[in-house]
């Protein structure tokens, strides 16, 4: 009995294998890192920072070990430290996810331009190679800066455009106020679909379990949700959340929740390089699709449907070449035509041959090696002669001299020519 129910989940599970909604995404925002030695010095922290009217969005917190034969030590001291060759990131390190059970270094850092946290230390348990310090001698951040100047709350009346946009609940990162209503639309250009990601998802469930926050997208006549099931706040891994397929989305928030919690921040962006995505909120987002920018630059067609007007001058043009190319075509092939019925014709009328007269009788002698009295086949018939006289034939200055006799040389009667005429051709 077991066996048998062993082998029905295994044909269970190649039927109908677990689906995966999300897959981990980098942001378009170039990415950004910053180290620390681990030790007890007065530098020894995490720095990261964004510019100027940028925020950070972190994408990984990582303990890092050097090997044991570059002489760096686990702690840094005043006496012993050097950031160079040992708080620095070099290829042979070992990098570990940095394991800690408190996010602070997530939750301290994402969504505001700088921090400043001390480093951190773990055992190098899973290290792929030996020869490393037996715990993490630095620490090592990865984070984008964002710019503000493309993000919204979606609770203003204001749009935004670019190839990537970014959406985070009010007071980010604070909880959401109650009563909080969100509506915008996103429109990208040259009908490219539109991907979400998610850099945040932290939304609110209730005792019971039950999620009572969460993004509403509206994809055509499709509905898609980014709810409690897509938090990340555990891992803060970066994900990517939805595809759509068509150019043009409808997300608003849904909130019953009556307490001051529950937060996002979301990467909108069009899927196609070259083209951008328009969100606008509040009161000025719209309901139905706009008309979407018309974009030729797409030549494999991959990124949805094109609507290209036709050039009329490049079709004119086009329109010339192929009546032009089809004249062409047809004049070689005659010319062909014409080259192949004079080659044909030359042999035909090397094979008629005229006989030299018998000095005696003035008759055609029959001493020919062809019974056609040319010994030979030394002589032919003149271009009159060839083909009714039409000049088709061999031409007279390239045929070989007939020997002077004493008696001009004759031709056969008509009726002989046409005799030995017709059984050329019909050989």
């Amino acid at each position: 009995m077991h066996i048998l129910m062993c082998k029905y989940a295994v044909l269970f599970s190649i039927l109908f294998p677990p689906q995966h909604a999300s897959k981990t995404a980098e942001l378009s925002a170039p990415a950004q890192v910053s180290t620390g030695c681990h030790g007890n010095t007065h530098g020894d922290f995490l720095i990261p920072a964004c510019a100027n009217q940028t925020i950070i969005a972190v994408s990984g917190v990582y303990a890092m070990v050097k090997k044991t034969d570059t002489g760096c030590p686990e702690a840094a001291t005043e006496t012993d430290r050097d950031e160079e060759k040992c708080c620095t990131y070099s290829t042979r390190d070992c990098k570990l996810l940095y394991k800690a059970s408190e996010m602070s270094f997530y939750e301290d850092c994402t969504g505001v331009y700088t921090c400043k946290m001390k480093v951190a230390t773990q055992l190098t348990q899973g290290c792929n190679d030996v020869g490393y310090l037996l715990r993490s001698n630095y620490m090592m951040m990865e984070y984008f800066c964002i710019p503000r100047s493309m993000t919204l709350e979606g609770v203003e009346d204001a749009s935004v455009s670019a190839s990537a946009v970014y959406l985070k609940s009010k007071g980010y990162p604070a909880g959401i106020p109650a009563g909080t209503e969100v509506k915008c639309s996103i429109a990208a250009s040259c009908h490219t679909p539109v991907i979400i990601t998610t850099i945040h998802v932290d939304l609110h469930n209730d005792s019971s379990g039950t999620c009572q926050q969460r993004l509403n997208i509206k994809d055509n006549n499709e509905e898609k949700q980014i709810d409690c099931d897509s938090n990340n706040g555990d891992t803060f891994t970066i994900t990517e959340a939805f595809k759509s397929k068509s150019h043009f989305l409808v997300i608003s928030f849904l909130n019953n929740n009556s307490g001051n919690t529950g937060r996002y921040w979301l990467e909108i962006k069009a899927d196609a390089s070259g083209a951008t995505v328009e969100m606008t909120c509040g009161n000025d987002a719209a309901s139905t699709s706009p008309s979407a920018d018309k974009c030729t630059e797409d030549p494999d067609h991959s990124k949805g449907p094109v609507d290209v007007t036709e050039d009329p001058v490049m079709s004119e043009s086009i329109s010339d070449g192929y009546k032009k190319a089809t004249i062409g075509l047809g004049t070689g092939l005659a010319v062909c035509l014409l080259v192949l019925i004079g080659v044909l014709t030359l042999k035909r009328c090397n094979k008629v041959k005229v006989q030299p007269a018998d000095q005696a009788t003035g008759r055609p002698t029959s001493n020919s090696v062809d019974g056609s009295g040319d010994p030979q086949g030394q002589y032919s018939l003149s271009p009159e002669q060839c083909v009714g006289g039409n000049g088709r034939g061999p031409v007279a200055s390239e045929l070989p001299p007939i020997e002077q006799k004493s008696h001009t040389a004759k031709l056969r009667n008509t009726d002989e020519f046409n005799e030995d005429y017709s059984k050329v051709l019909s050989s």
